[in-house]
């Protein structure tokens, strides 16, 4: 019996993950392998109130293919890491 199983913890693969959760957040670094990780077919999978936060660099979520979504997200302060974002401009107070 693996560590995980033992203390209760469910495994998931990441199309599982998505289809399940109310709330993804990222924490991973930006490369080939995780860039755009999260598109079209993702996004497709996602409940219609799932809540993303990313924690990670801009890239990893393609925020393009995600149409009508950012609107609906709570807080203007959880969308602005994006990846045309200039990292060094002030953020805007809302």
């Amino acid at each position: 019996m693996d560590i995980a199983a033992q203390k209760g913890i469910a495994v998931a693969d990441l199309t599982e993950l998505i289809q399940q959760a109310d709330y993804i957040t990222v924490h991973i670094p930006k490369n080939e392998e995780t860039q755009n990780l999260i598109s079209d077919k993702e996004f497709s999978l996602m409940k219609k109130t799932v809540r993303v936060i990313n924690c990670a660099r801009g890239g990893i979520i393609n925020e393009r293919r995600w149409p009508g979504r950012w609107s609906k997200i709570a807080s203007p302060a959880a969308r602005w890491m994006f990846m045309t974002r200039n990292p060094f401009r002030r953020i805007p107070r809302y």
